[in-house]
């Protein structure tokens, strides 16, 4: 049996995580129809309307996590969940349109 060998790991305390890229973004002078939910080191997480094509204005987005409206009849307070197909597709056409153009070419989209 082939001996293991000694691995060092870091310890926490030794990582160096990089500075929000874009980390000023939420600060900009149109912004007051996004929250800032949480930052911590590499991470920023907000929450704004993905329907309003005005809510950033360049690509800086590495992972967007989405729960949107199926259309299915669920009574929500911000969204009719019981459109046509043909307005469901538009919608959804128009929110995921958004969330591309914010996202850098490598992002990851989860919905």
């Amino acid at each position: 049996m082939e001996e293991k060998k000694n691995i060092k790991r870091k310890k926490k305390s030794d990582i160096i995580y990089p500075v929000v890229e874009n980390s000023n973004i939420l600060k900009e002078s149109s912004t007051s129809y996004r929250v800032e939910i949480l930052r911590h080191k590499n991470t920023l997480l907000f929450k704004g309307n993905s329907l309003d094509n005005k809510l950033f204005n360049k690509e800086f987005i590495d992972l967007i996590v989405t729960s949107p409206p199926y259309n299915v009849g669920i009574e929500y307070k911000s969204n009719n969940d019981e459109l046509s197909y043909e307005h469901y597709l538009e919608f959804s056409e128009n929110w995921m349109r958004n969330c591309f153009l914010w996202s850098k070419p490598q992002a990851r989209f989860f919905k």
